[in-house]
């Protein structure tokens, strides 16, 4: 194998592949990435058989062939070069040369003929979607995915694209995370549910820009394929039957506030301060008379803050959460106010939009567990 790339776009195609390595794999090869020169293309490939990036760029390809080499110390290299052509070539040993005009590297790679390559699928169902929008959805309900593989379902968000409307639901037994929004696809005849993996979200995410460009997507039975630039990203999809958290929501409400969204924050980050991590301390929320009383006691010491609130719903109620759970979600919204709904100190906090913003009002919904307050 021999050809010679641009430098830049060499980087270029490199930096997605190697998101897909699976760095501790039981097939030696996928720790690795694939790298085809044939026809004037070259293709570099990476797979951990759940999910696979592909990338290709034209070459002056002068001997075809293919080998399998370190990802990470092959970025490294191709990112230390200066710019201009880059000469990259293999022999019957598998030592690949990596040549420039001031540079000479040579590393070891592994054959490729057993490589076990992307799969082969492709569906019916075609569609786009904006880049900055589905970004924008998966940042703000990815946290809530589970890391608990004892239920694999939950290890994914749940898609559900009606018309040209997305709504993204995550959860993880302690909370729930759900972003809707619209406008996303230039189709309106679409009706899909599918449950899409947690870490190729996290790539997906990597990999995606905040622009409004178009990224082309293909349904099959059992995979989502995603097509932008010289990019080709493939994963398998979950299977299974994903909780309806709206029957979890209490029908009850013993109070309704409105909560400015940044107050809220500053104070719970406020009493995280004392909070020792290896120690699971909650912090204490008191509703009563229009004013929050934000609390918490542990051994490095004491914290109290209160601020107001309009109330929908007179009521007075204790409960406790965990700070960090709470702070995900609060600092997923960016909306100058939200309505806080709890039912009992035994039931779920629910966060929904301001009911005097415009919008949609189902745009976002976080729904928090309590936890046990500490004595103190």
């Amino acid at each position: 194998m021999k050809f010679t790339a641009d430098k830049k776009m060499l980087e270029k195609s490199i930096a997605p592949v190697c998101l897909g390595v699976a760095p501790k794999n039981t097939d030696p090869l996928l720790e690795g990435i694939y790298i085809e020169a044939k026809d004037g293309t070259l293709t570099m490939c990476s797979y951990d058989r759940e999910k696979g990036i592909r990338t290709t760029l034209e070459a002056d390809v002068e001997r075809e062939g293919k080998i399998v080499v370190d990802a990470q110390k092959t970025s490294a290299i191709i990112h230390s070069l200066p710019d201009g052509p880059v000469t990259i070539e293999a022999d019957e040993n598998l030592i690949m040369r990596i040549v420039t005009d001031e540079a000479d590297f040579q590393i070891s790679g592994k054959d490729a003929s057993n490589y076990p390559g992307l799969p082969d699928v492709k569906g019916d169902l075609n569609y786009t979607l904006q880049q900055n929008k589905i970004r924008a959805m998966i940042n703000k309900t990815l946290f809530a995915v589970s890391q608990d593989d004892s239920k694999p379902i939950y290890t994914g968000s749940l898609f559900e694209i009606n018309g040209n409307s997305l709504r993204i639901t995550a959860l993880d037994g302690f909370r729930v995370s759900m972003r809707c929004d619209e406008g996303l696809t230039e189709r309106d005849d679409l009706d899909l549910r599918f449950i899409m993996p947690g870490k190729a979200q996290s790539d997906l995410l990597r990999l995606i820009s905040d622009s409004d460009r178009p990224i082309s997507v293909n349904m099959a039975r059992k995979h989502i394929i995603f097509t932008f630039d010289n990019v080709y990203f493939i994963t398998r999809l979950l299977d299974g039957e994903f909780l309806d958290y709206k029957k979890k929501i209490p029908p009850q409400r013993t109070v309704e506030a409105r909560i400015n969204t940044a107050r809220f924050i500053d104070s719970i980050e406020r009493a995280a301060l004392i909070i020792d991590e290896r120690i699971k301390s909650s912090i204490k929320l008191s509703f009563a008379n229009a004013n929050l009383n934000i609390s918490v006691a542990t051994m490095l010491g004491k914290f109290k803050d209160e601020f107001s609130y309009e109330e929908s719903v007179e009521g007075k109620l204790d409960i406790g959460f965990n700070h960090k759970i709470l702070l995900d979600a609060l600092r997923a919204i960016n909306e100058e106010y939200v309505t806080v709904t709890l039912s009992h100190n035994l039931g779920p906090m629910i966060i929904t939009p301001d009911a005097k913003s415009e919008g949609n009002p189902e745009r976002f919904l976080y729904m928090i567990l309590p936890v046990q307050l500490n004595n103190g």
